[in-house]
């Protein structure tokens, strides 16, 4: 858009205050469009668009930042080291945190199985063995170390059955010294790893 602007070359004269409000005005409305944009104050009756813009290098619908060097803007990632989380409820693996503080109450994952299966992210399992013998496999304590569970026992009826409810620890590691544990109605027990074998906390 052309910029209607009187100068005291074109007038041949000084220029009165109504002309500089004018050429103002002019200078505002090439700039401010009404369909997109926000205006410097706020206002949504008054809005700026840009055009003509160098976006070579920037990824659409990423978010913007400012380059190692604070010379240029440039693209920034939703992975690795140093990502920008832009999701509401983002999915975070293995964080490490160090001495934490939390104020009010927290949720940990519980599930319950039925069948035998390999412990995986629940925090806590309750094996359900009253149709069968069950055996809840951990995990390598040495690619999860530190990783703790919550296991306990607890079957559709008071009375335990006749079948087993068994946590095994992966193939070449123990539980406290023994390669499963047999765990009776009601039962619970928690476990960590310590990098090598899972003990009983």
């Amino acid at each position: 858009m052309a910029i209607s602007i009187t100068t005291r070359t074109s007038k041949g004269s000084p220029l009165n205050a109504t002309e500089h409000d004018q050429n103002l005005q002019n200078i505002v409305a090439a700039i401010e469009n009404t369909s997109t944009g926000h205006d410097h104050d706020g206002s949504d009756s008054k809005k700026v668009i840009a055009t003509n813009l160098d976006v070579t290098g920037l990824t659409a619908g990423k978010p913007l930042q400012v380059n190692s060097g604070g010379t240029a803007v440039e693209s920034a990632s939703d992975t690795g080291t140093g990502a920008i989380v832009r999701a509401m409820s983002p999915t975070i693996s293995s964080p490490v945190v160090s001495s934490p503080t939390v104020s009010g109450n927290f949720n940990l994952s519980v599930t319950t199985i039925t069948s035998s299966t390999t412990a995986a992210d629940y925090a806590t399992y309750i094996i359900n063995a009253q149709s069968g013998n069950v055996t809840l496999t951990l995990p390598s304590a040495a690619t999860y170390i530190s990783r703790r569970y919550t296991i306990m026992r607890i079957d559709t009826y008071q009375h335990s059955s006749e079948y087993k409810a068994i946590v095994a620890a992966a193939s070449g590691q123990t539980i406290n010294g023994v390669g499963l544990i047999n765990l009776a109605n009601n039962d619970s027990i928690t476990i960590q790893s310590n990098g090598a074998n899972w003990v009983i906390k």
